[in-house]
């Protein structure tokens, strides 16, 4: 993709696994960084890995076991689109009862998850700089403006939240803590390797993760969506 910048890929095309490329771009005079735009700079890429589109031609049973078994419960192309199809209820179904929920969210526990998230955002990315200085520096924004746009997202995730624990409680669902806890272990190897994300070997910040920067509202969510969905996947015809 060249959306960043055009051309920001163009030097990627034929390249070999293990390269080191350099790409020459010019950010646009019009970029949202006033101190980046019209600059001339350079990206190195360092590819480790090529990936070839998945679609229903070249999917086999093979490759369906060996990444999809666990997760969509599928060991044949069949079963898998099946399971697809059932996803896809699932993600209609569930989008549908959110759009139509309503709910009062208080003041004070949106600006309480505000500070939530914005902890978890300093955390991730603002280790070297401060976060007026990174929204500056990489988004062209300040913190003022871009808590507007968090604030919107964080009501439609305290919706789900809510919706998902409602559809649990009143349909007697189980959630399976087992679950959440081999979620979490995926997620933490995959922070241990060589490339993780180090951030991700606290337990605790998958869970913030998953809340939005909340412990208690990312485990919550995970497990009851995870009911709801194997629900749906096991219910569905």
């Amino acid at each position: 993709t060249g959306s960043f910048i055009d051309g920001f890929t163009n030097d990627l095309v034929g390249a070999k696994v293990g390269e080191k490329l350099n790409s020459y771009v010019t950010f646009p005079e019009k970029y949202g960084n006033a101190d980046l735009a019209g600059k001339k700079t350079v990206f190195e890429f360092n590819v480790k890995a090529i990936y070839t589109e998945l679609t229903p031609e070249t999917i086999t049973d093979a490759m369906v076991k060996e990444h999809f078994e666990k997760s969509y419960k599928a060991t044949t192309v069949a079963d898998f689109m099946e399971a697809i199809k059932k996803e896809l209820a699932y993600n209609l179904l569930v989008n549908y009862v959110i759009e139509k929920s309503t709910f009062d969210i208080p003041e004070s526990y949106l600006n309480y998850r505000l500070e939530q998230y914005q902890a978890l955002f300093e955390a991730l990315y603002c280790t070297k700089m401060s976060i007026n200085e990174f929204l500056s520096y990489y988004y062209g924004t300040t913190l003022d403006k871009i808590k507007v746009e968090w604030a919107s997202a964080l009501q439609s995730q305290i919706k789900a939240e809510l919706v998902f624990e409602a559809i649990v409680k009143d349909s007697s669902l189980q959630t399976e803590d087992k679950v959440l806890a081999e979620y979490v272990e995926e997620i933490k190897k995959t922070a241990n390797s060589e490339n993780g994300n180090k951030f991700f070997v606290e337990e605790e910040n998958i869970y913030k993760m998953l809340g939005v920067g909340n412990v208690d509202a990312g485990k919550a969510y995970y497990l009851n969506q995870d009911a709801v969905r194997n629900y749906v996947m096991e219910n569905y015809k």
